[in-house]
Parts: C-alpha cells; sequence; structure tokens
C-alpha cells in the first residue's frame, strides 16, 4: 500500500508537472506572437520607407515643376513688360 505521503507527493509531482506544460505551452504562444509582431512591425517599416521615398520622389517632381513654371511666368511677365514699356515710349 502506498502512504498518504507519498500519494500527496505524487499528487503535487502530477500538479507541477501539468502546470509546467500550461507554461511551456503559454511561452510557446508568446514567443510565436513576439515573431508575429516582429514580422508586422517590419513589414510596416519597410512600407512606411517605401511610402517616405514615394513622397520625396513625389516633391522632387513638384518643385521642378513649380520653378519651371516660375520661370516661365517671369518671362512672360518680361516680354509683358518690355512691350508695355515699348509702347509707353512709342507714344
Amino acid at each position: 500500500m502506498i502512504s498518504r505521503d507519498k500519494v500527496g507527493v505524487l499528487n503535487e509531482l502530477t500538479r507541477l508537472k501539468t502546470r509546467n506544460k500550461c507554461l511551456e505551452e503559454k511561452l510557446k504562444y508568446y514567443k510565436e506572437q513576439q515573431e508575429k509582431d516582429q514580422k508586422h512591425y517590419e513589414e510596416l517599416q519597410k512600407y512606411y520607407e517605401e511610402q517616405r521615398e514615394k513622397d520625396q520622389e513625389h516633391y522632387n517632381k513638384f518643385q521642378k515643376y513649380h520653378e519651371k513654371q516660375q520661370k516661365e511666368s517671369q518671362k512672360r511677365y518680361d516680354l509683358l513688360q518690355t512691350r508695355y514699356n515699348y509702347l509707353l515710349n512709342f507714344e
């Protein structure tokens, strides 16, 4: 016959094994979640970096376009000013 002390020890061992298994499963789950989160973070980081580069390219193109428009407007203004001055002197 198994004494009560031995039964108590066996019950405690069984409880600890069950608890240990549960903790190992939780640890495995949290590690998987951490890996998923890390992968998601890296994907987001890559996406935002690509977007930043695209935005910078767009800004550079817009800036060049704006400078070109400014030069053309200045040329038109200068021509009109010259024409106006010529007409003033002609009269």
